[in-house]
């Protein structure tokens, strides 16, 4: 079991371009085959999967809008620029 484990992380570590590659793959296909079963047009599916996913969208959004200033000092700023004085650091170093 912990070989299998150890040899998953790695494999997936070396070769995840091609783990995204196989999951749209698969979900291509799910999604064509739940279609053709069910008979539901694409644009009603595409609407219900919108509906699905955009309100806890918005909420993480909120969420990590109201939250960024406790994180700020470890990834930088919210936006990804780093504080004045990092950016200067950062362009002394290089």
């Amino acid at each position: 079991m912990a070989l299998g484990l150890c040899w998953t992380r790695s494999t997936t570590r070396q070769h995840s371009d091609q783990a995204v590659e196989v999951f749209v793959m698969l979900s291509g296909f799910v999604i064509a085959l739940m279609l053709s079963n069910e008979g539901e047009p694409y644009d009603r599916y595409i609407f219900r999967r919108f509906m699905r996913l955009y309100p806890l969208f918005l909420i993480a959004l909120v969420y990590g809008m109201m939250t960024g200033h406790l994180y700020g000092s470890v990834f930088g700023s919210p936006l990804g620029f780093g504080t004045s004085e990092q950016v200067s650091k950062h362009a002394r170093r290089t």
